[in-house]
């Protein structure tokens, strides 16, 4: 019988992205402002002055779009995917990883995190939702280059009862 599960992980806003996004907005205005005083003493630019304010704003919406990132895990079988989706628009393959290839997998509390993340790995993929609250498990293994890989991920509850069937000696939940 064959597997096949999925689920969709949005990325939590964290302040540092609200600044991001608000100054991006507050950049559009400053720019706007400025170029009203360029369109004051020209005439041409005059007529043209909500086209160019439309463009700084419509900008600023366009790059804060590209902060709004989903994170999709789908798992067929043993094969765990990791996509990531930028703006609910392009989707983009991160890791495609057999599950018996987990060296070790567990619950990541914040203490088990930062002691993760001080080992030595080659690559760190955090594709969870960046909230503690949602119970994020880890993933050691190494990925197709043979470099060890640490991926921090929210699986569901039939998702961990699949990784327990395929690799019962490291998935211990």
């Amino acid at each position: 019988m064959d597997t096949y599960l999925e689920f969709l992980v949005k990325q939590k806003y964290t302040l540092s992205k609200v600044l991001m996004i608000a100054g991006l907005f507050l950049l559009a205005g400053i720019l706007s402002f400025l170029s009203f005083f360029v369109a004051v003493r020209n005439p041409v630019v005059m007529q043209l002055i909500c086209l160019i304010w439309a463009l700084f704003f419509y900008g600023a919406w366009w790059l804060s779009q590209k902060l709004c990132v989903e994170y999709e895990y789908i798992v067929t079988n043993d094969e765990l995917d990791v996509d990531r989706i930028i703006a609910k628009k392009t989707r983009k393959r991160l890791l495609t990883v057999s599950v018996k290839k987990f060296e070790e997998f567990g619950c990541a509390n914040k203490e088990k995190i930062a002691e993760l993340k001080n080992r030595n790995f080659k690559v760190i993929l955090d594709a969870s939702s960046g909230s503690c609250d949602d119970m994020p498990y880890y993933a050691v293994f190494d990925n197709k280059q043979g470099e060890s890989m640490l991926l921090i991920f929210n699986p569901t509850d039939r998702m961990l009862n699949s990784f327990k069937i395929f690799n019962p000696r490291v998935v211990n939940i």
